[in-house]
Parts: structure tokens; C-alpha cells; sequence
């Protein structure tokens, strides 16, 4: 752990989520609101997303801790009316330039904050080489960047936003530089943490061979219009999937099992009848023979299970998302040692199973999803302890009802 000690103690009695997105059953799971309102917390999970006219209503359910703030003067006027001392505001989104006002009123008002850096990909400097060449093609684009980017440096330098008082991070690639006043303190992926807890817990769903399509939803997927990016033709990408599923399924002897995108929503006929199953991760990656992808933070249950994978990609996103997708596909098999082919074009016949190189696996694990000091612990245990003051030893603190500590 690096930075200075800092506990809240029993001091904290509430804690107020703020993100851009209403609290889906997933996110309430994983970022631990239902675990912290399980021990009696206080919990208030306030969406900005309006403000800047983000999130969605796709696989959101109502929630009685929700608030959504339609102004940043709205949000300024209850952040000033609240108890700071006896609160703790879980930031779950990361600074951007667009969001400097939620960060400077955050500064201004001595809020205590944390946050968990996690979900880092293995992307490559070449990727964004590439993003930079694009974008001297685009002079008003360019300065708009440039303009933020020295914006961001000079807010950073000069402390006007705040930064977290905790960070709580997952693997190598997600740990900051040391800042003064911020705790950096290393925690598991939340995937990580779900695999090893149920990894032998949960029987196979299928009886015969199978390998597993893992599902990003591209052609409906909503957040890539939230980062402006062109979406591609949902019939053509199709059909190049089932015709290169079908050709994997003769090939290998095995059937092709699609994991549906949690927010996905297909027909039956999508897939050519194919079974689609969605929220069973973990065990659909444990007893598959091998895994297909395009790029997905769920790529960590194939490492982490040592599975093979294969990456893959349409004519189409190669033309499409030639800089960002497919640059992010190719950099995925770069880094674990596995094949990439764009099934379009390169000849199918050549597509063969890879041979898993353990030692690539192993540095995806301590590099994106975990560390060595939290490997076997809790992020319960961890956050309870920076936060509560609650030792590491599982024993939480009988909180009250009304989410008041415990004297």
C-alpha cells in the first residue's frame, strides 16, 4: 500500500455514489452498494448523467437510492447540504474535461472521495499512435484535443479538481503515481474475485463440446455513440459470424454457444438458432474448450482459466475501427500470445486452436486484474478496513438499521 494512512472511522455514516449511469443489478454488485447496504450503510447513488445527457435505460431497474440531477447547479446546492464530515462520496467515473465542474465542486467543498481504478485493457502505444495520425487528418478535432489536453494538465498541476483520498486499484497497469494526500491501496477485479469464489462451485450448463462466443453486441451496442464512434451494419457482421461459426463448428467438432452481452437483446434466429445465455460468464468460460472474441474486459475469465482464444474481426471493422477495435483486438493477442484473423478475408482453413502460453496469462492476471497482496482476500475486507477501520479478518461492524455506526 502506498500514500498516507487515512481511516474515516466511525465517524462515516453515509456514503454517496456518484456516477454518470443509473445503478444497474450488476454495478450494484460488483462496485459493493449491495454489500455496503447489507450491513445497514447509509447508501445514496446519485446520477449525473443527465447533466451531460449520458446513460441509458437499458437493464436499469428503479431504485429506491437513486437521485438524478438535471443541472450542475442542482447537484452543487445538495452537495453543499450534506453532512461532509459524516459522508464519503464514491466517485465512479474517471476525470475528463467535460466533467470538470463536478470535480472542482468536489475540491471546493472538501468532500472526501475514493475510487476504484479498474478495468484496464492491454492497449498498446501503436494504438494510440494511431488515434494521433488520425486526428492530424482533422484540424478542428485536433485543436478541440489539444485544447483539453492542456486543460487537463493545467487543472491537474495546480490542484483545482479533486482527487480521491483513496484509490483502490486492480493490478499493475491500474495503479497511479504516487499524489500527495491520496492512498493508493490494491484490490481484485471484480471479475477476478467472482471467478475464484464460484470457479468450482457451478456444474457444466451443456453436456457436449462447446466453444464460447463471447459478445460485445456491436451493431446495437448504445455506448458507442456516447464516445462518437460510427457503428457498422448489424446484416453483413452477422452473416460473417454465422458463417465463420458454422465453418468453426464442422472444423473442431464442437458446437458454438454465444455469451450474451448483458445488455443485449436478440431473436432467436440471430445467431442461427444458436443458444444464446447471458449472466453466467464464469461457468460458461470453465467448461468451454476454447473461447472467440473480439475484445472484452470478460477476456479475464479465459486467462484466468487458461483457456485458448481466438480473436477475430469482419472486413468491415477492419475498415470501420481500424484504429480503435481492431487495434485493440490486435493488441489483445499480441499481448497473451494468441492468433487474430479477420475472418473475411484470410483464408478459414488456416484458422487452427492456439497453445496457451502461461507466462502471458500470468502477467494478464497480476498486470490487469489482480495483486499478489490482495490475491486471496475479500475487496469487502479491503474497503471495509481503509473506509471503517475494520480489520481484515472478514468481521464487519453491526451497523444499525438507520445506517448509523455502531457506537
Amino acid at each position: 500500500m502506498v500514500g498516507p494512512s487515512r481511516k474515516l472511522q466511525v465517524n462515516t455514516k453515509k456514503i454517496i455514489c456518484i456516477c454518470i449511469i443509473p445503478p444497474s443489478q450488476r454495478l450494484r454488485r460488483d462496485w459493493l452498494i449491495d454489500y455496503f447496504q447489507s450491513l445497514g450503510i447509509d447508501v445514496q447513488y446519485w446520477d449525473l448523467g443527465p447533466i451531460w445527457s449520458q446513460g441509458s435505460s437499458e437493464n436499469y431497474i428503479s431504485d429506491s437510492i437513486l437521485r438524478k440531477f438535471k443541472t450542475i447547479h442542482e447537484f452543487k446546492t445538495q452537495l453543499f447540504a450534506e453532512n461532509r464530515q459524516n459522508s464519503v462520496f464514491f466517485v465512479l467515473l474517471n476525470y475528463d474535461y467535460c466533467y470538470y465542474p463536478l470535480f472542482r465542486l468536489l475540491k471546493v467543498a472538501q468532500a472526501r472521495c475514493f475510487s476504484f481504478e479498474w478495468g484496464n485493457l492491454p492497449i498498446q502505444n501503436h494504438s494510440k499512435m494511431r488515434k494521433v495520425a488520425q486526428l492530424l487528418c482533422q484540424p478542428l478535432k485536433l485543436f478541440g484535443t489539444v485544447k483539453k489536453y492542456l486543460f487537463n494538465r493545467l487543472v491537474k498541476a495546480i490542484s483545482l479538481i479533486k482527487f480521491p483520498d483513496w484509490i483502490f486499484f486492480a493490478g499493475k497497469s491500474a495503479a497511479w503515481k504516487e499524489h500527495k494526500g491520496t492512498k493508493l491501496i490494491p484490490i481484485n477485479f471484480c471479475d477476478f474475485e467472482r471467478y475464484r469464489d464460484m470457479r468450482d462451485a457451478e456444474k457444466p450448463l451443456l453436456s457436449t463440446p462447446y466453444a464460447l462466443f463471447l459478445d460485445i453486441y456491436l451493431p446495437f451496442q448504445s455506448d458507442l455513440k456516447i464516445v462518437g464512434w460510427e457503428t457498422i451494419s448489424p446484416q453483413p457482421y452477422l452473416e460473417s459470424l454465422n458463417r465463420f461459426f458454422t465453418f468453426v463448428e464442422n472444423h473442431f467438432d464442437v458446437q458454438i454457444v454465444i455469451a450474451g452481452h448483458p445488455k443485449s437483446s436478440y431473436p432467436k434466429e440471430t445467431f442461427q438458432g444458436r443458444l444464446i445465455i447471458k449472466d453466467k460468464m464464469p461457468q460458461l468460460i470453465r467448461h468451454s474448450s476454447f473461447v472467440l472474441s473480439h475484445h472484452s474486459t470478460s477476456i479475464s475469465y479465459a486467462v484466468m482459466d487458461f483457456k485458448p482464444i481466438i480473436f477475430f474481426y469482419t472486413e468491415e471493422m477492419a475498415r470501420v475501427y481500424k484504429n480503435t477495435v481492431v487495434s485493440y483486438i490486435n493488441d489483445f493477442a499480441q499481448y497473451l500470445h494468441c492468433p487474430s484473423y479477420n475472418i473475411d478475408r484470410e483464408p478459414v482453413d488456416l484458422i487452427s486452436i492456439p497453445k496457451v502460453n502461461e507466462k502471458a496469462y500470468k502477467s494478464y492476471i497480476y498486470d490487469f486484474l489482480t495483486s499478489r497482496e490482495c490475491e486471496e482476500k475479500n475487496n469487502t475486507e479491503i474497503v471495509m478496513k481503509e473506509i471503517f477501520g475494520v480489520p481484515q479478518d472478514g468481521r464487519t461492524p453491526a451497523f444499525p438499521k438507520d445506517g448509523r455506526n455502531a457506537e
